[in-house]
């Protein structure tokens, strides 16, 4: 090419995007769009220009739902700690109540196995009464310990079980979700709704 030459190129223009600096709990699914985009901690995403759902989900913890609407080349920060849904919460305590009913159960199947090892020791023949009313009395103790045992540990299993239900079953979703869009004279909002 010559000075004073021109020539036509073919030149496809790219938008510039948005970036995302998303910040939360480590672990943290994070999706846009509804589609997956990374984990939590924190992450710098680039989306193109317009109206976004962004969508944060961890196991144990309330989802995060939000609409943005972004112009090309801003740049957004979102700062969202998760919290603890309920059913964590309750976790903890039903387990804390589970490993206690399970040391106490535990602790009468030991005094039940005493008591009947004391039992089990006296000569009832040719016997003084006194030995015949410690015997009644550690076999009366032996079985009020395994009614102890017994009712504590269904109480115990019933905990366990209560527990992994809670814990397993703590896992947030989008589905159904859909953004409600609010205006009024000087302000707009959006308000996300459906089953977390």
């Amino acid at each position: 090419m010559t000075q004073g030459e021109y020539q036509m190129l073919d030149i496809t223009l790219q938008p510039r995007p948005a970036k995302l600096a998303i910040s939360t709990d480590d672990g943290a699914h994070i999706s846009i769009d509804g589609r997956p985009t990374g984990t939590g901690g924190s992450t710098t995403l680039e989306v193109p220009a317009g109206k976004h759902l962004l969508a944060i989900l961890r196991d144990g913890r309330e989802p995060f739902a939000r609409e943005l609407v972004v112009t090309r080349g801003e740049q957004v920060k979102v700062d969202e700690p998760l919290h603890v849904t309920w059913k964590r919460r309750t976790f903890s305590r039903v387990f804390v109540a589970g490993t206690i009913t399970g040391a106490v159960a535990l602790t009468a199947g030991i005094t039940a196995f005493i008591a009947d090892e004391s039992a089990a020791s006296y000569n009832l023949q040719d016997r003084p009464p006194q030995i015949g009313d410690r015997y009644n009395r550690d076999i009366h103790i032996r079985d009020d310990a395994m009614i102890g045992v017994w009712t504590l540990g269904a109480a115990t299993a019933a905990l366990g079980v209560a527990a992994a239900l809670l814990y397993y079953t703590d896992s947030p979703s989008l589905e159904g979700i859909h953004v409600e869009a609010a205006a009024t004279p000087g302000a707009a909002a959006a308000a996300v709704a459906g089953h977390f």
